[in-house]
């Protein structure tokens, strides 16, 4: 029998090599073993196993002399089975007639799919090894390996959100670090595609680079650390190499990954961005259960990894509020699939999620009280059913403007709204930093949270910071309640915000800097095993 193990990263310390693995096991409450061996020597593993999505971390810590040939072996019970090599994506790691090496200051560490084998370091291994990636490369890719030849120390910081527009929280700490931190901005970069409009506005704040560029592949093979908003495990935002590419430089890249995020967690998503999925070297998170969620055991990262500082993009939030009631719904995993006789369209068209909101952006007592108020409505259609606006705006009308992702900033749209409805999205946590009043309106609860996102720590109704509406009725007398005493806060949910969030100040990028500041003071390299980071 022959089972596999994915190497996901191997840390070079000084004297010392961890090597991280990812095993996927069958059977809840197995008992099993894992270790190197080779010859008479056995080194044992620790092992962190999570139940759930039944997959072990397995990490070794060796000395930098540990030289041999060790293979991977997995004891169940009384059977020994050996173990095959494969990256965090169960694809090769070396392909036939290549093999993949890490060159220390004393020692080769090389990797194919049957061993790991660690050898003391001569003086023209490093050249020989070289020569044979190119030829390699011409063989088999057609192509010269132009981008090892520019291969430098590690000096880059490249900084990522979404490609087309920025607008999250890469964009404010790389703004940040312009300002404040002059010696980290000389090296600093904002990756945006080359069509993005959002380009004549970051390069005002520092130096952009257009993603998948010759400059840009030159920056990657010798970035220091990427920090962004996005995990390229599920979104590959920041590696401007194809698959077939990758595979020519992933050996020569040693960069540390710090990740922003996208929002507040709050769902269980411990099977999306376990440290064996994305690899992060630090994990934001800003609210004090969300820090304890992803310093979960099963989330697999070590303490100090992750940090509570807040995000980025709450430095730029402030409280105007211009009469205007934000209605941000997030988007629906069963309606972005077709379904047979149906096109997408006809299916959003007819699903509860587009009449909930048709019914509400044109019912008579709701226009009747924004005319009177002297309030507007914004819808903000989520990106995933951007492509499908025609049906939303058929709904517009003199109270009721619907936005297009690419025409707004969403700091903007916090920043002026009185009033926030939304169902599940996190946005929510941003403008309650704000505090300003929300209704989660969750016509489709069950449905969600079956086919969409677990349920995690957090809970609307004991949790959240506006009351939650399955009804449309109560919907409608809760919106006129709310607007009818000028959109204030009732004091339970801003007593919740206040012991919600650890910081309500303007300091998220100042303490996220001071981490990857002491990131980038340790000494230490990291080698990824996959095709996308």
């Amino acid at each position: 029998m022959n089972k596999k193990i994915s190497l996901y990263n191997v840390q070079i310390q000084p004297q010392k090599i961890i090597l991280e693995f990812v095993y996927k096991f069958e059977q809840n409450n197995q008992n099993i073993n894992i270790y190197l061996a080779e010859k008479d020597n056995k080194y044992s593993a620790q092992i962190y196993k999570n139940e759930e999505t039944k997959e072990a971390k397995v990490v070794f810590v060796l000395e930098e002399n540990s030289y041999g040939k060790l293979k991977l072996k997995l004891q169940i019970q009384e059977e020994t089975i050996d173990l095959k090599i494969v990256d965090n994506k169960e694809n090769k790691i070396s392909a036939e007639g290549d093999w993949y090496s890490i060159f220390t200051e004393n020692t080769v560490i090389t990797i194919t799919e049957a061993y790991i084998q660690l050898s003391k370091k001569h003086i023209l291994d490093k050249l020989k090894y070289e020569i044979h990636k190119h030829i390699y490369c011409i063989k088999e890719f057609k192509k010269i390996a132009v981008y090892r030849l520019f291969k430098t120390k590690p000096k880059y910081y490249l900084f990522n959100d979404r490609l087309m527009y920025g607008d999250d929280n890469a964009e404010e700490l790389f703004a940040y670090v312009n300002k404040h931190n002059k010696k980290m901005a000389k090296k600093s970069y904002f990756i945006l595609d080359k069509k993005s409009e959002a380009i004549k506005r970051i390069k005002k704040k520092g130096k952009i680079l257009k993603y998948g560029s010759i400059m840009h592949k030159i920056k990657f093979v010798n970035a220091k650390m990427i920090i962004s908003s996005h995990a390229s495990y599920y979104d590959n935002c920041y590696n401007p190499f194809t698959s077939q590419e990758t595979l020519m430089y992933k050996d020569i890249i040693t960069k540390k990954f710090v990740f922003i995020q996208h929002g507040v967690a709050m769902n269980n998503i411990q099977e999306y961005v376990n440290r064996t999925k994305i690899i992060a070297d630090l994990y934001t998170t800003s609210t004090k259960e969300e820090y304890k969620e992803i310093s979960n055991p099963q989330y697999m990262y070590k303490k100090d990894m992750i940090i509570l500082t807040g995000l980025p993009r709450f430095d730029k939030l402030t409280q105007k509020g211009n009469k205007i009631i934000l209605i941000s719904p997030t988007w629906r995993a069963n309606l972005s699939e077709k379904e047979y006789g149906k096109t997408i369209k006809e299916k959003i068209e007819q699903s509860e999620y587009y009449n909930s909101y048709k019914k509400l952006l044109t019912d008579k007592r709701i226009i009747k009280t924004l005319e009177e108020k002297g309030y507007k409505i914004k819808f903000l259609l989520h990106p995933v059913f951007a492509q499908y606006e025609d049906l939303f705006e058929n709904l517009k009308s003199k109270n009721v403007e619907i936005l297009k992702i690419e025409n707004i900033r969403y700091s903007d749209l916090f920043n002026e709204c009185s009033m926030l409805i939304t169902d599940y999205s996190s946005i929510h946590f941003d403008v309650a930093t704000l505090k300003k009043p929300i209704i989660y309106y969750q016509f489709d609860k069950k449905e969600f949270f079956t086919n969409h996102y677990k349920k995690g720590y957090f809970s609307y109704e004991d949790d959240g910071f506006g009351k939650v509406i399955e009804k449309y009725e109560e919907l409608i007398t809760e919106i006129i309640r709310i607007l009818n005493k000028d959109c204030t806060i009732d004091k339970i949910y801003a007593d919740r915000i206040e012991n919600t969030f650890k910081y309500l100040d303007k300091n998220n990028c100042k303490r996220v800097l001071e981490e990857i500041i002491k990131l980038d003071q340790k000494n230490e390299k990291d080698y990824r095993f996959n095709d996308v980071n």
